[in-house]
C-alpha cells in the first residue's frame, strides 16, 4: 500500500525511508484523505502495539509530532473555508482510522484548531517543544545565550574538539547511559540507532559529531537530522562522569552555527520534560513552541492513564 503514494511529504519526521528505519518496513500503517479528484489531504502514520492484549495506535519510535499532515485545497482563501475544510478533513480522517483501544497522536506545529477532534471525542492536551529560529546573526545568536551558558562552551573548547563521525555505537552507548543515570527507561534500541543513522546517512538528512578530548576520550555525541528548512537535534547522549566538561552544549552550538550555515530557518532541540533540560534548552534563546496531544479510548483505560500518567 505504502508504494503507491506518490505524494508522500517529504519533510522530516515522515519520509518513508524515516519509517522504515525506526520501524521496519512492515512496521508501519497510515491512514489517508483524498478529494473527489484523487489529490491527497491528509495523511497520519502510525503503529499499532499491542500490549496487555491491548490494541494501541500511536507514533512509530522516534517520531515526535508525527501528524497529521494537512494539505487545504487552494480553493480555501479565508478563515472561515479553510476552517470548514479542515474539520471536514480531520472528521473523515478520524472515521478512517482502524479500530484501537487506545489512541495517541501528537499534531505538528502548523495544526492548531483541535475542536474538530475534540467534538469527536479526542482528549486534547497542551505540549511544548524548544525551536531557535536562526533569522538572527550567528554574532547575535551567541549574545542571546544565557551568559552561564557562554562560559560553559568557552571552558568546553579548552577541553574537547568537536569531530564529525560515524559512530553510531558511540551514539547508542552514551544515549543510553543517559537514560540510566537519569533511571529513565530506553528509549531507543540500538537496532533502530544503526537502522536510523545508515537511512539518514544514505538520504543525506543528517550529521553525526562526537566531542572527543585529548586522550581521545568521548564526553558526547549528537545526531543531527534536517530537512529543506529545520535541523532536529534528535539523539544526544554524554557520559554522566565527564558532564562537566561542557561538551553538552558545545555539541549544540556547533549544531545551531552548522544548521545556520546551511541556510535552514529553525533548530529543533525536540523538547523535553525531564527535570533540568527544559531549563537548558531554554538557555540558549529558543522560544517555546505549542503542539497538541491527542488521546483517545476506552474510558477506563483512559482512567488509569490519569492514575499512573503512562502510555
Amino acid at each position: 500500500m505504502r508504494t503507491t503514494v506518490n505524494d508522500w511529504p517529504s519533510n522530516l519526521p515522515f519520509p518513508r525511508w524515516y519509517l522504515d528505519a525506526v520501524s521496519g518496513a512492515q512496521g508501519w500503517e497510515y491512514v489517508e484523505v483524498r478529494n473527489g479528484g484523487g489529490q491527497l489531504e491528509a495523511l497520519l502514520p502510525f503503529q499499532i502495539r499491542r500490549r496487555w492484549g491491548l490494541l494501541l495506535l500511536m507514533a512509530p519510535p522516534l517520531c515526535p509530532q508525527i501528524g497529521p499532515v494537512i494539505h487545504l485545497p487552494e480553493s480555501a482563501k479565508t478563515e472561515q473555508q479553510k476552517n470548514t475544510h479542515l474539520h471536514r478533513i480531520l472528521t473523515e480522517l478520524n472515521a478512517v482510522l482502524p479500530p484501537a483501544d487506545y489512541y495517541k497522536v501528537s499534531w505538528p506545529y502548523s495544526l492548531e484548531n483541535g475542536l474538530p477532534w475534540q467534538m469527536l471525542g479526542w482528549q486534547q492536551k497542551v505540549r511544548y517543544s524548544y525551536v531557535l529560529p536562526l533569522g538572527k546573526s550567528t554574532t547575535q545568536l551567541w549574545k542571546n545565550l544565557k551568559p552561564s551558558l557562554r562560559n560553559k562552551i568557552r571552558k568546553a573548547e579548552g577541553i574537547v574538539a568537536v569531530q564529525e563521525s560515524q559512530d553510531w555505537k558511540l551514539l547508542f552507548h552514551l544515549v543510553d547511559e543517559v537514560f540510566l543515570y537519569r533511571g529513565v527507561g530506553r528509549q531507543v534500541s540500538v537496532d533502530q540507532v544503526e537502522q536510523l543513522y545508515k537511512a539518514a546517512d544514505q538520504n543525506q538528512a543528517c550529521q553525526l559529531w562526537t566531542a572527543v578530548d585529548e586522550a581521545n576520550n568521548p564526553h558526547a555525541a549528537m545526531l543531527l537530522l534536517y530537512d529543506d528548512t529545520k535541523a532536529y537535534n534528535l539523539l544526544l547522549g554524554s557520559d554522566p562522569a565527564l558532564r562537566q566538561s561542557g561538551a553538552v552544549p558545545l555539541l549544540l552550538w556547533h549544531a545551531i552555527r552548522w544548521a545556520k550555515d546551511q541556510g535552514l530557518t529553525h533548530f529543533d532541540f525536540e523538547g523535553s520534560h525531564l527535570p533540568g533540560v527544559e531549563p537548558f534548552f531554554r538557555s540558549f534563546g529558543a522560544e517555546a513552541w505549542p503542539y497538541y496531544e491527542f488521546i483517545k479510548g476506552k474510558s477506563w483505560l483512559l482512567a488509569l492513564r490519569q492514575l499512573r500518567g503512562r502510555l
